[in-house]
């Protein structure tokens, strides 16, 4: 071999070894910014199932007569007469 042609070939394999340098360092920061949004979509799943928790509790009888009577709203009754079936209002 002469010596221009090891020159080249030691430049080939420099930019080689940098580009796999740089690609490794790449997919270092891109595992890293995989593992961050996979933290934050656990994150997100565990307040939308407490949200869904608290909407239920909220949509609860016991919840919504205790928040009507917090307004002073009176609450129909189901069984009262206005509330039967076929009852007719007139």
């Amino acid at each position: 071999m002469t010596i221009p042609r090891i020159v080249g070939l030691m430049l080939v394999l420099a930019c080689v070894g940098v580009a796999l340098v740089a690609i490794r360092a790449e997919r270092a920061a891109s595992n890293w910014r995989i593992q961050e949004l996979q933290f934050q979509a656990s994150e997100m799943r565990r307040r939308l199932w407490a949200q869904e928790d608290e909407l239920a509790r909220l949509r609860s009888i016991p919840e919504v007569r205790r928040q009507a009577e917090r307004l002073n709203v009176a609450a129909v009754e189901a069984s009262g007469p206005a509330g039967r079936a076929g009852s007719s209002r007139r």
